[in-house]
């Protein structure tokens, strides 16, 4: 399957972008992202298919690298403009030639997707821009950085994980699953978006210098958790006054052993237990085999 992929994309770019340097730049790219997550949307894409019975053809395959695509670009977006994920290609050239190929695959993924998809044009379209208008959303509110509860914290994942609900939904509908099948993934694909953006920010919390949740003073669920107990930490003191990065960035293990001992690591992951059960209970409802919800749970 990913081997089919990678080739899908190359094909893809190679008829659209008629220049070897672009051509070049996006599958360095793709590459690299494919060590990264091993393909990850394209897996979710290509599993919904086949648990509603989606008959083996090449559509799904095409289907799956517009996903690719379209998770891409996103992420080459996000990363230039939250200043983050250093060590990414995307991250070692001028942004403005970065942000033109990144508008590029946006275009390419939906090329793909109306060339390939079996379910209506509409449909499609209507999955496709939905995704996109949320993570547009969630990446604008994220920017802002107004978050001052939970509440706030998971609706800005809820949109910017839209891209895994689209994945699950592109993948099920093109297998014509039913409607109550469809809310159902709707509603266990929002799980899994949270959890995979819980996990991200436990692990952000011991990257500070390839991640910018810390120097841009954002409010993940862990920040907010520390910030809203009573017990005085060196990461409250930073969030509410003006010290400077720098002088944080010193006391990083120290600050870091708070966190632990506070219980901020140990509320995030709770939190993830929790959001992982309601996921499994919404799968549990699913008319397909235990091999497939199986495979299901190997998401998160």
């Amino acid at each position: 399957m990913r081997k089919f992929i990678r080739e899908t994309i190359k094909d893809q770019v190679r008829s659209s972008f008629n220049l070897d340097e672009i051509q070049s730049l996006a599958m360095d790219f793709f590459d690299y992202q494919a060590k990264e997550r091993d393909f990850l949307f394209a897996q979710i894409t290509v599993l919904h298919y086949k648990m509603f019975n989606g008959e083996e053809q090449g559509d799904i395959y095409q289907a799956a690298a517009a996903v690719e695509m379209l998770a891409l670009a996103s992420d080459i977006l996000d990363d230039l403009q939250d200043q983050d994920n250093v060590d990414a290609p995307w991250r070692k050239l001028d942004s403005s030639l970065v942000t033109n190929i990144a508008v590029g695959l946006f275009l390419l993924g939906k090329q793909t997707l109306d060339l390939y998809t079996e379910i209506s044009e509409k449909l499609a379209s209507k999955l496709f821009y939905s995704a996109i208008f949320s993570s547009l959303v969630g990446q604008h509110l994220d920017l802002k950085n107004d978050i001052n509860n939970e509440g706030d914290y998971f609706q800005v994942v809820k949109n910017k994980t839209a891209l895994i609900r689209f994945s699950s939904l592109i993948g099920a509908t093109m297998a014509k699953a039913q409607d109550v099948q469809i809310n159902i993934i709707r509603q266990y694909a929002e799980k899994m978006g949270i959890i995979s953006q819980l996990l991200n920010d436990l692990n952000d919390l011991y990257h500070w210098e390839k991640k910018s949740d810390i120097s841009s003073k954002k409010k993940t669920l862990p920040i907010l958790y520390m910030l809203d107990i009573p017990d005085q930490s060196i990461i409250k003191t930073y969030y509410q006054t003006d010290t400077p990065f720098s002088q944080i960035y010193s006391e990083k293990q120290l600050a870091i052993q708070e966190m632990e001992l506070l219980g901020a690591m140990r509320y995030t992951k709770t939190i993830i237990a929790l959001e992982r059960i309601k996921a499994l209970q919404q799968i549990s409802k699913l008319d397909i085999s235990s091999a497939y919800k199986e495979q299901l749970t190997r998401f998160f």
